[in-house]
Parts: structure tokens; sequence; C-alpha cells
């Protein structure tokens, strides 16, 4: 990959820390995915950040079996991009992957039970504030990388995430290419973005 790859994939997500850090990040949506492609030299990255409810159902640590069910299965379907994305025009094949959903999996009785001391401390000490982790919005975050024989004849990207996470309505997709860049709010019945 070139250096001139790593510096639009920085900037793309850079921008979007630089609102997070400057509180400028518009709220936390549930059923609003945001997805950031960047198509350079044969390499196809893409990134979604997703609210954990959107995904999973839930915005806490998985305690029920149920719970602990949609984390699993969500977890094999976020690192199965061959699922999640159909690219059309140029042969990709899956590289590299990155998804953490550890976090969401309660397994230790005692770490409940501590956080739940917490709050109780917290509230006969007088405060009337909850541990920061019981009341934050979770978000989940995965990073894809493919190789493609050819970076000229890429013509579509579908997003099947509608597909297997009912709860997604829409996608902010936004994408770099030698070619260009753009932007589209895709759905279930427009879930495609067209890089040519």
């Amino acid at each position: 990959m070139s250096k001139s790859f790593f510096l639009i994939w920085i900037c793309c997500f850079g921008f979007v820390t630089a609102d997070v850090i400057a509180g400028n990040q518009k709220s936390h949506v549930h059923g609003l995915v945001t997805l950031t492609l960047v198509l350079e030299k044969k390499t196809l990255a893409i990134k979604i950040e997703s609210p954990a409810e959107s995904l999973l159902g839930f915005e806490h640590k998985a305690r029920q079996s149920s719970e602990k069910q949609a984390v699993k299965r969500a977890e094999k379907l976020l690192n199965s991009p061959e699922l999640l994305f159909s690219i059309e025009g140029v042969n990709c094949k899956p590289k590299k992957s990155k998804v953490e959903l550890s976090h969401f999996i309660d397994s230790e009785v005692h770490h409940h039970h501590g956080a739940h001391h917490e709050i109780r401390e917290n509230h006969l000490k007088g405060h009337n504030e909850v541990s920061h982790s019981e009341i934050s919005h979770s978000e989940i975050s995965a990073s894809y990388f493919f190789n493609c024989d050819s970076e000229e004849n890429l013509e579509v990207v579908s997003v099947r995430l509608f597909k297997f996470f009912p709860r997604i309505e829409k996608v902010n997709a936004m994408w770099v290419t030698d070619l260009g860049q753009g932007a589209a709010l895709l759905s279930s019945r427009k879930n495609t973005i067209p890089l040519k």
C-alpha cells in the first residue's frame, strides 16, 4: 500500500475523530451506520461504525444467553466481509478484517457484581451519578481490506448489512477513489455505492 493511500485513510477518519474531540459529532442514532470506503492501487478499504443497538439489539454487556448468542452471531457475520459486501466489475478478495466485540461479553460474575457495587457506592456517597460504563452509548466498528485485480474496473459495491442486521435503517456512505469522491445515504432498497 502506498503512502497516499494511508494519507487518504487517515484524512477520512481524521475528520471524524476531530469532530468527536471537538464535540461536533452528530448524536448517536440507532439504526444509522457510517461507512467509509477508500480505493487505491488495487486495495479497497471499508470501515463501518454503528451503534451496538443496531447490530446486537442492546448496548450493554451481554448477560443473558440470548444476548451472548447475539454477540456471537454478530461477530461471525462481521468477520465475513464476503457476505456483507458484493463487489462488482472486478475480483476482490478479503485480505484483512478487524472486528472487536469481546467487551460486550460479561465473562465474570464478579465483574458484574463490581459494577453493581460501584453504582451502590456512588449512591451511598450522595452522588446521583451512575458509572460511565453503565450509561454510555456503545459503538461497534469494523475495518476490512480487500486485494483487487484492478482498480479501474471496480464499478459498484453493494452493501448487504441490511439483510443480516434488520435494525439498520440507513447507511451514511462516503467514498474516495482515484476517480473522485462521493457520498450517499443508503437503504435496504438502495444499497449500492457507484464508483464509476
